[in-house]
């Protein structure tokens, strides 16, 4: 009979979420974390825009190093920028996020990324030609990364200034 309830306990304690559930929940924790940080609203507003503009570079292993480098030298909030770079970068939506920034920095650097073009870099087989094409690719995402991150970065503040103040003139006038 314990037994039996001890089971039960443990699966109400331990309750299994689906994969969206859990994306979900972590936003929304995040969230919550960000909006309630004794902080001024214009300093994880930065905070949270440096993390999204950089989050648009293809630096994907170094993002968050960056982003906290950034905020430390502006002096702004440190986890809202780490927390920035991965709102776009998280693994459910990072793959059509870089192929647009590759399709915006496509348009000033041009490089053919087809299944001929490259058949053709790995038939023809030549450190060089594929160095030169890896180097071409990396410059035509990094420039429309770099692109989205000016664009993204006024919006991200006011947008994240905005939510802080409503959030927190509304916790005033509940209590």
């Amino acid at each position: 009979m314990t037994m039996h309830l001890e089971e039960n306990i443990k699966k109400i304690i331990r309750k299994e979420y689906s994969m969206l559930q859990k994306f979900y929940r972590f936003l929304k924790y995040h969230t919550l974390l960000i909006l309630r940080k004794h902080d001024t609203p214009e300093n994880i507003a930065h905070g949270m825009a440096i993390g999204i503009a950089v989050g648009f570079l293809p630096i994907i292993p170094f993002q968050a190093l960056i982003a906290l480098f950034f905020c430390a030298i502006f002096k702004k909030n440190k986890y809202a920028g780490i927390i920035g770079t991965n709102i776009f970068t998280n693994a459910i939506i990072a793959i059509p996020v870089f192929y647009l920034i590759h399709f915006i920095g496509n348009v000033f650097i041009s490089v053919d990324i087809s299944y001929e073009a490259l058949k053709s870099k790995f038939t023809d087989f030549s450190l060089a030609g594929i160095a030169d094409f890896g180097l071409d690719l990396y410059l035509s995402i990094f420039l429309g990364g770099l692109l989205l991150a000016v664009l993204f970065y006024w919006p991200t503040y006011h947008l994240t200034k905005t939510m802080i103040i409503k959030h927190r003139q509304k916790r005033k006038r509940r209590v």
